[in-house]
């Protein structure tokens, strides 16, 4: 018989154990039912985003990890549950690819069962691997053919390793069974690497959350923080909220986090064409990337700004009755859809100034002590805008009536200015809402 007749003959028979480890080795028809099934539920979920009591990003994103644990650990359940079924279906079904024999020549082999024969070119394998004592030809991701070393002669399997026919569409579709090591081994530091990578990029939602709280707390004090609420920002119909409207200023701290998810996509990239299984890494770094990018360009989208310039204060000098310091810090919040218009904060320094001001307002008939507040008038001041201290001083103004710390006898819809001084902070306190007397 010449060389190139020169035939290996083996047996397949597909055991259940072997098609589990089939399934173990080469899960690829488990992880693409996921990532579709989790694709849908993501692409659903974004409809809260613009529902008429819409949830925050962050709400969002911790609702699909929730559900991307759940699915993963129903996928697995139900894989395992009826795994055997499926392969007893199989089994019925199609007999030619549970036993069979496969013929190798030079060129080509043969897939030979006892009702159907197939020829099989060479050049029509996508890939082989040796994972333990099997050797595995892979024609595409789902029809694989296992190959049993302790069925093979070790003629055959030199063959296997060593002919070049296998080659025929390049060497870098085959790999050399003699060089090739299992990717999971290979590269088992960067496969760890990208576990702790995957991890790390899904924590960094939580880490550009803390840098922004970090860069706001070191630029702010914290009484002044306390002062302004939370509140939504809606962004394309994405709605994100921050604890204290302060943060709004410095949510580009989530910008700060982008090498992570950047690294993740990349790193996931290139090993996962080198055969590590690391798609998770490719599918975090681009979600939380993308929600890194729409948070940390919010300030600049949306053009809001809570510290004006000082010189708006002035605007507001004929309602504090006394001039104010020349030199300070101003803070604004304007608050759509509700009864509340402004939230006003200034800000001053500890200077002969700001002491004579002080004393403006303790002498002042606009303003009057905690002690002098009555019941009815103290229903006007928000609590926001009330103090424990007994040094601060209270004014209520209402533009319509001209008059301070008066409440409106008569029917109408009234605007309130409620303001406090606070002497220990140095700051003093406006809020703008409105009233409306219905009796």
């Amino acid at each position: 018989m010449k060389d190139h007749d020169k035939t290996f003959e083996t047996e397949v028979k597909v055991t259940y154990q072997e098609y589990k480890k089939i399934q173990l080795y080469f899960p690829y028809s488990f992880w693409k039912k996921y990532i579709i099934t989790i694709t849908i539920i993501f692409c659903i979920s974004l409809f809260a985003l613009v529902s008429t009591e819409p949830v925050t990003i962050s709400e969002l994103l911790l609702t699909n990890l929730l559900f991307m644990v759940i699915v993963f650990l129903l996928f697995k359940g139900i894989s395992l549950f009826v795994r055997k079924l499926i392969y007893k279906k199989k089994l019925n079904k199609n007999i030619d690819n549970i036993h069979y024999k496969l013929i190798f020549y030079r060129d080509y082999f043969k897939k030979k069962s006892e009702s159907l024969t197939q020829k099989i070119e060479y050049s029509n394998i996508w890939k082989i691997k040796e994972i333990d004592n099997h050797i595995y030809i892979l024609l595409d991701r789902k029809n694989i053919i296992p190959i049993l070393k302790e069925n093979c002669s070790n003629e055959f399997i030199e063959f296997l390793k060593e002919s070049k026919t296998l080659c025929s569409k390049g060497s870098s579709k085959i790999e050399n069974l003699n060089e090739y090591i299992e990717p999971s081994k290979k590269y088992s530091k960067m496969r760890f690497f990208l576990i702790i990578l995957f991890i790390l990029t899904i924590l960094s939602i939580w880490l550009g959350t803390f840098i922004t709280i970090f860069l706001t707390s070191i630029n702010y004090p914290g009484f002044l923080i306390e002062y302004f609420p939370s509140i939504k920002v809606n962004i394309f119909n994405f709605y994100i909220e921050v604890s204290s409207a302060l943060m709004i200023s410095y949510l580009w701290g989530f910008l700060l986090i982008l090498p992570i998810p950047i690294l993740s996509i990349v790193l996931g990239i290139i090993y996962r064409k080198k055969g590590l299984k690391c798609l998770k890494n490719i599918v975090a770094g681009c979600i939380v990337g993308i929600v890194s990018l729409i948070i940390g360009f919010v300030p600049a989208i949306t053009g809001i700004r809570i510290e004006h310039s000082y010189e708006e204060a002035y605007s507001y000098q004929e309602f504090i009755g006394v001039d104010i310091p020349i030199e300070g810090r101003f803070f604004e919040l304007e608050i759509a859809n509700s009864d509340v218009l402004f939230m006003n904060y200034f800000l001053w320094e500890d200077t002969l100034e700001t002491r004579t001001f002080y004393q403006n307002i303790k002498t002042h008939e606009y303003w009057i002590s905690d002690l002098e507040i009555s019941d009815h008038l103290a229903a006007f001041i928000p609590f926001v805008c009330k103090s424990t201290q007994e040094e601060c001083y209270y004014s209520v103004y209402i533009p319509e009536m001209d008059v301070y710390n008066e409440i409106p006898n008569e029917v109408g819809e009234y605007h309130i200015y409620s303001m406090m001084y606070d002497p220990d902070l140095l700051s003093l306190k406006m809020m703008e809402y409105i009233y409306q007397k219905t009796n």
